[in-house]
């Protein structure tokens, strides 16, 4: 598992979501609207030799809040399940996350 490799495949893939800077690491300042890459948790050795390990990153998104209304509708297109602005739509468009790992989901909490 290359770490590395899975932050920037899924940076690769948020790319595709127009006008938003993505990053695979943590901003420090970042420019709303904006997203970038975290690890979440890691469960080692769930298969036998070391076969298969899962992780869950975490993905957090800003928006500017000018108006009201305006960054929580914006907010609502990054969080839908389709659409050109989608977060799941994109990071699902290559499960591998460009042959970084077998298989990926996306998942709200």
């Amino acid at each position: 598992m290359n770490l590395a490799a899975i932050r920037n495949g899924m940076a690769d893939n948020l790319s595709v979501i127009p006008d938003i800077q993505v990053s695979p690491y943590m901003l420090s300042a970042p420019t709303p609207p904006a997203v970038h890459v975290l690890p979440d948790t890691c469960e080692y050795d769930l298969a036998m030799r070391g076969g298969l390990h899962e992780l869950t990153m975490m993905v957090q998104i800003f928006v500017s809040i000018t108006t009201d209304q305006g960054a929580q509708v914006l907010l609502d297109q990054y969080l839908a399940p389709t659409g050109a602005q989608s977060v799941k739509a994109a990071l699902e468009a290559d499960r591998t996350l460009g042959g970084a790992c077998q298989d990926s989901h996306v998942q709200m909490f």
